[in-house]
């Protein structure tokens, strides 16, 4: 159990680095086709996220995702 919760925490850990990274490649672009795409990554990672979280509270029948780069919202 305890590798497979570390493996959804890393898991969590690289979808919030790919919506932050995501997230300043949109507020440096200039063009609505690049953004458009870029928004649907950033709704793919945030989808990621959200399994990752639900999967913790799966396998620990209690522990909450917490996270590790954005505030604790954002993934929702």
């Amino acid at each position: 159990m305890v590798n497979s919760l570390e493996a959804l925490k890393v898991g969590g850990l690289i979808e919030e680095k790919d919506m932050h990274d995501i997230k300043a490649a949109i507020d440096r672009s200039q063009k609505e086709d690049i953004d458009a795409g870029l928004r649907s990554l950033l709704c793919g990672s945030r989808n990621h996220l959200r399994s990752f979280a639900q999967n913790i509270v799966a396998l620990t029948e209690h522990a909450l995702y917490v996270a590790q780069v954005l505030d604790q919202t954002e993934g929702r």
